[in-house]
């Protein structure tokens, strides 16, 4: 049995872009990875941030520990996976569309905070948020430049992890959208247009009285006889007399 140290449990790390569940999980992993069986909510609850639900937090927490019996504030890590004697006795079957299903999701990766916060903004989270509201460069971290002294570097780190998270989200959304089946083409007919072309038509040939330099068309805008001087509506049907202007039907000479 090997108890989480304080010194131990500030190797742990926070990445924005996991769920609560998720950090949880990663930061007890690290421990048991380090030979730890029993820690103390607190140990972790303190790498979350200043604004983390202490009640959701403790919820996952219970479902990821067992509380050590005569050992106050003292649990044991229980990760999922420890107590698997039903799931061992699932048919092949099962386990192989259970693996499919898994390796589906992808890679997870955690990205690991390596600078930390000056000890005096460390220690006072009110004066690291004051300090915080002043900086400009906030999530802008980079390994080199004057991030290397600044006392705020550790933040500044685990901010700029929330940004692979969008980043991600991005060209998760870009490869959605080219894996798409392309939308059908719908072609129009040409019919329609041939029959247009034939109703204009129409007038001129239905009247085999119409003499050279006449011309039957619809008028664009309504415009004035040049015979009784009456409106010819726009849209209906005149006949037009190059040099003399247009006519009704029926005042054509």
């Amino acid at each position: 049995m090997s108890r989480c140290s304080k010194s131990i449990a500030e190797t742990l790390t926070y990445n924005p872009a996991s769920t609560c569940h998720e950090n949880l999980v990663s930061m007890l992993s690290s421990l048991t990875s380090k030979g730890v069986t029993e820690v103390m909510g607190s140990h972790l609850h303190k790498r979350f941030p200043d604004t983390t639900d202490w009640k959701v937090f403790g919820s996952h927490f219970d479902s990821l520990t067992e509380k050590v019996d005569g050992a106050r504030g003292w649990y044991s890590i229980k990760l999922p996976g420890e107590s698997m004697t039903e799931s061992n006795a699932e048919s092949t079957e099962s386990s192989v569309e259970l693996e499919i299903v898994t390796n589906s999701t992808g890679v997870v990766w955690t990205p690991t905070q390596t600078v930390e916060d000056h000890e005096i903004y460390a220690e006072d989270a009110g004066l690291r948020r004051i300090a915080l509201m002043d900086t400009r460069c906030f999530g802008e971290y980079v390994a080199k430049g004057k991030c290397r002294t600044c006392p705020l570097a550790g933040s500044c780190q685990v901010a700029s992890f929330s940004k692979i998270a969008q980043f991600a989200a991005e060209l998760d959304a870009e490869t959605e959208k080219a894996l798409l089946p392309p939308e059908p083409v719908v072609e129009e007919p040409e019919v329609q247009e041939e029959v247009q072309q034939e109703e204009t038509s129409a007038p001129e040939q239905e009247n085999p009285a119409l003499k050279e330099g006449w011309k039957v068309m619809k008028s664009v805008i309504t415009t004035i006889c040049s015979k009784c001087e009456e409106s010819i509506p726009s849209g209906s049907d005149c006949i037009n007399i190059r040099g003399k202007g247009n006519f009704h039907m029926g005042c054509a000479e």
